[in-house]
């Protein structure tokens, strides 16, 4: 049975809670596809599930769902797609707490402090692999082969953002190029993912590159806006904006300035979002415009 049916009509920007529902129960189905029920789904499955029902905004996911249906595709195809990138980002953060020994995500002891390292890594993978179940489960089964593609070349992407991400054990990053590599490859690649998913199942691959731009302006805009938030937790030789600036000899005035290269992004995410077919790029343009009223804090 395909884990989505739904039939509810294209939402507005923020209003998906039946859609919304729908994919949490879509998620667990995928996950527990081969089991007769969760108690005997195993550890992996238990871990998983835990994750997934400790919050998250799901935003690739509302992105997906957004784009796809301004786009023509059904509800249960949108889906689909919503879960495919909401799995493969949830894959990522098991993992990237585990390299990071977080304790808390979402304000709750991470998959690895409940279940163990162990368990933790099969987790992660679990997810991964039922994004792909969930992928395959798309109407247009001849669109299925470049729709993996996009998957697999996304996820390599993100991998290896997140490897050239680690802290430096030589000197902090100076290089605004190499920081905006890194964050379109880290954050990017599964934040432009919704969209291209979105565009090649509606058969208007014309309109990839606009979309990817703009996703990955956006989340440039976000690291940024986001690195002014932990310039002070941060370690001297984490990827933050602040100090790459500050390397540069900006000093004092590397917070501004962080600021305003975060809202320059933001302003070409708005623009690129804007000029997309349909309102494809509503959503987007909302999140940019919403994050670029953020101020940077000392």
């Amino acid at each position: 049975m395909r884990p989505f049916t739904s039939t509810l009509a294209p939402p507005s920007l923020f209003e998906m809670g039946g859609l919304m529902s729908e994919l949490e129960k879509g998620m667990e189905m995928s996950l527990l596809l081969n089991a007769a029920d969760e108690s005997s789904a195993g550890k992996a499955v238990a871990a998983a599930l835990y994750h997934l029902r400790s919050g998250g905004r799901r935003i690739r996911a509302r992105l997906a769902i957004h784009a796809s249906l301004s786009l023509g595709l059904s509800s249960a195809d949108a889906l689909a797609l919503a879960s495919t990138v909401e799995l493969l980002h949830n894959a990522s953060l098991v993992h990237d707490d585990l390299q990071d020994d977080s304790l808390l995500r979402h304000e709750v002891p991470t998959v690895g402090v409940v279940y163990g390292t162990n368990i933790a890594i099969c987790t992660g993978d679990l997810l991964v692999s039922a994004a792909y179940a969930s992928l395959a489960t798309f109407s247009n089964s001849q669109l299925l082969a470049k729709l993996i593609g996009l998957v697999h070349t996304a996820t390599a992407e993100a991998i290896h953002g997140q490897c050239a991400g680690f802290p430096h054990s030589e000197s902090a990053p100076n290089d605004l190029a190499e920081y905006n590599k890194v964050a379109i490859a880290k954050s990017g690649a599964l934040l432009s993912l919704p969209f291209q998913l979105a565009f090649l199942g509606a058969e208007k691959i014309h309109w990839l590159p606009q979309a990817r731009r703009a996703a990955e302006e956006f989340a440039v805009g976000y690291q940024i806006m986001d690195d002014l938030q932990d310039v002070v937790c941060d370690g001297p030789m984490a990827m933050n904006m602040v100090t790459v600036l500050k390397a540069r000899g900006h000093g004092e005035h590397a917070l501004a300035q962080a600021h305003e290269l975060g809202l320059k992004h933001l302003r070409n995410a708005v623009d690129l979002s804007d000029g997309l077919p349909d309102g494809s790029g509503d959503l987007l343009k909302a999140l940019a415009l919403s994050l670029s009223k953020r101020r940077a804090t000392e």
